[in-house]
Order: C-alpha cells, then sequence, then structure tokens
C-alpha cells in the first residue's frame, strides 16, 4: 500500500492540475464564450511539448492539457472568432499521427483530444439536423483504437474542413516522414493511405507541397512512405496539373542535385510525358499568338543538340531524334535555356536509357520567320 504522504502529494498534484485547468478555460473565454484565437494562442505554446520533447510524460502532460481544454470548449453552443482560428489541419494531423503513437497512453491521451476536436467541428460546421447522428456515431468509437480514429479523420478530412486546412493535415505527416523512427514513418504513411483511399477532394496550397516534396525527397528513404508521396505527386498533378509543373519550373537549384528527382516521378505514371508536354504546349499556344504570328505563318526551329551521356550521344552525332512533341515546346522562348536544359535531361535521356550518369549538354536554337 502507498504510504499516506505518497496520497497525499498525488492528491496535491491532481488540485494543482484541476486548479491549473480552471485558470486556462478562464482565459480562454471572451464574456459568455471562448475565444478561439487565445486557443490558438495557446495551443502554439503547448503543442512543441508534444512534437519536439523526446520524454513521454512531458507529451502525455501535453495532450492531457490541450484534452481537457477542447471537451471544455465542446459545451458552449458559440464560439467567438472561429474565422481566425487557422490550426483546424495541422491540429488533426498532429493528433491524428499521436493516436498511433507506440505508446499506449500517448495513444489513449491523443483519441481523447482528437474525439473533443472532431465534436467541436461537428458542432459549428455541421448541418443541424444531421449533428445528432454524427455525434452518436462518434461516440461509438470514443477512446477506440487507431485505425478506427484515423477513418473518422479520414471522413472529416473530406467533408469539414477547408482546401487549405486539408493541405494542412497532409503536411503534417508528410514531414513526419523525415522522421528518424521508423514507428514514425510507418505511422505517417499508413494515415495519408487512408485518406488517399477515397477521390482526392480540393487541396489548397498545392505549390508549398510540392516545394516540400522537391525539397526533402532525398530525405524519405522508407519504401512505403517513398511510394506515399508518389502517389500524393501523382494525384495532385492530375488536379492541379498547371500550379504542380509551374511550381516545379520556378524553383531552381544552383546546384542542380536532385533536381530531376520529382520530374522523372510525375514522367513514371502512364502518359505522363504526354501529359506534361501537351500542358506546356497549351501555354506556348496563346504565347505565339501575342507576338502578333498569323497561322498562316510558321517558324521554324532548327534544334541542334549534343549529348554526351555516359553510353552513348544522341542528336548531332548520335542514334536518337526529339520528338515532334519535344520540338514543339523548344520552338517557344518563353522557356528560359535553364529550363530547356533541364527537360531535356530529362525527357530525352530517359526516354533513350541514359540516366545511368550525369549528362552535359550545349543547346543550339536557329530560330526564323517564314511565310
Amino acid at each position: 500500500m502507498p504510504s499516506l504522504d505518497r496520497k497525499e502529494s498525488a492528491s496535491l498534484y491532481l488540485q494543482t492540475v484541476q486548479a491549473l485547468d480552471d485558470m486556462l478555460q478562464a482565459l480562454v473565454m471572451e464574456d459568455m464564450d471562448p475565444d478561439m484565437s487565445l486557443l490558438q494562442n495557446f495551443l502554439e505554446i503547448i503543442l512543441p511539448w508534444l512534437t519536439l520533447s523526446e520524454k513521454v510524460h512531458q507529451q502525455i502532460r501535453a495532450l492531457g492539457t490541450i484534452s481537457r481544454m477542447l471537451r471544455f470548449i465542446c459545451n458552449f453552443p458559440r464560439l467567438s472568432h472561429m474565422m481566425e482560428f487557422s490550426m483546424t489541419g495541422k491540429m488533426m494531423g498532429i493528433l491524428g499521427l499521436s493516436c498511433m503513437n507506440a505508446n499506449h497512453e500517448i495513444s489513449v491521451e491523443a483519441s481523447e483530444a482528437l474525439h473533443y476536436f472532431f465534436k467541436i467541428l461537428v458542432l459549428h460546421r455541421s448541418m443541424k439536423q444531421k449533428t445528432e447522428i454524427i455525434l452518436k456515431d462518434l461516440q461509438k468509437n470514443f477512446r477506440g483504437g487507431w485505425f478506427a480514429n484515423i477513418q473518422n479523420l479520414a471522413m472529416f478530412f473530406r467533408k469539414y474542413l477547408t482546401p487549405e486546412e486539408r493541405a494542412d493535415v497532409i503536411m503534417v505527416p508528410m514531414e513526419a516522414m523525415t522522421n528518424a523512427s521508423r514507428h514514425d514513418v510507418c505511422a505517417a504513411s499508413k494515415m495519408l493511405k487512408m485518406i488517399l483511399k477515397h477521390p482526392m477532394p480540393e487541396i489548397g496550397k498545392v505549390p508549398e507541397i510540392i516545394q516540400y516534396i522537391y525539397h526533402n525527397m532525398n530525405r524519405i528513404t522508407e519504401t512505403t512512405a517513398q511510394e506515399t508521396i508518389k502517389k500524393i505527386l501523382y494525384l495532385l498533378a492530375q488536379t492541379y496539373t498547371e500550379e504542380v509543373i509551374l511550381t516545379l519550373f520556378n524553383m531552381e537549384d544552383g546546384s542542380q542535385r536532385g533536381v530531376c528527382k520529382p520530374w522523372e516521378i510525375l514522367a513514371s505514371f502512364p502518359k505522363g510525358y504526354e501529359v506534361i508536354m501537351e500542358f506546356l504546349l497549351q501555354k506556348l499556344t496563346p504565347y505565339q499568338k501575342s507576338k502578333g504570328q498569323e497561322p498562316s505563318h510558321s517558324t521554324e526551329i532548327s534544334p541542334l543538340i549534343v549529348w554526351r551521356g555516359p553510353q552513348r550521344g544522341l542528336g548531332a552525332g548520335g542514334g536518337g531524334h526529339p520528338s515532334a512533341l519535344s520540338q514543339a515546346v523548344l520552338s517557344s522562348w518563353s522557356l528560359s535555356l535553364l529550363h530547356i536544359h533541364v527537360w531535356l535531361n530529362i525527357l530525352m535521356a530517359e526516354s533513350w536509357g541514359c540516366l545511368e550518369g550525369g549528362f552535359s549538354s550545349c543547346l543550339c536554337l536557329v530560330g526564323r520567320q517564314k511565310n
């Protein structure tokens, strides 16, 4: 049996925690309603104790404090400054990943916090006639396993979040994929797979997602995680072709190290080359018209492309010829020579089996107008 002193210490600790919770709840109130902008300030302070600390007891306490605060807010039919609360997607992503933590106590605390967060969204974003039914369904999985929690997360991802909030949810597990912990990487992959199992709804912040993939692709080494990242890139390219391609074009790396990776991934999917090149042609046609070029005129471009690859040369002295589609793309001056250089390296060299090593290229374009 524990000593009386230990019982008293435990009782004093619980009383102190309750007093601190009461203080936080009073601080987050504005008049008679909770202020969501104040809640965001509170979360920005406490979340690092969950996401950055390596000490389990600190993570558990942070999650417990968040859970109790969210449970308190659930009791109010109105929330002030709800539109100013910009952490919905990030919170959902962090709590969802924490539900999959290997530590049971962390997983349980995260499950409770996520439940109350879902409840807040239902109360303030769902149609009133459906609120009661949804809340009953949520209660069935209260303190449920990680699978049930992530299933609910995938449903809320589709139905209750804005496009920008969905992007924030996606970014959280993507960032976790660069973690050294294999368990964290696998958990992040599972979470994204369940989200992507359904048709993807509208996603915001596409350039930010593409930039993160571009800069961190080499840090994601686990096979399942790599496949998940490839699927995200492919799905975004299918729906947001312009944003994806233009974002990749606009990112210039002086060292050029790893620059080909996202392009290789896009090109590896069925008809990847065709989709990308057709999009570029659609963009180049208006450019030619803006230069006053009449349909009866044609622009003759004579590309002299000299490749010195690890196996064989192409172009002037080699055995290959650029496709008609590639030549059409090269016929516009709207692409910089740097972009043309990168595109030729990626598109043509891979087509001719020359990606085993680096290249050097010399590109000379001679353009002339003729009637």
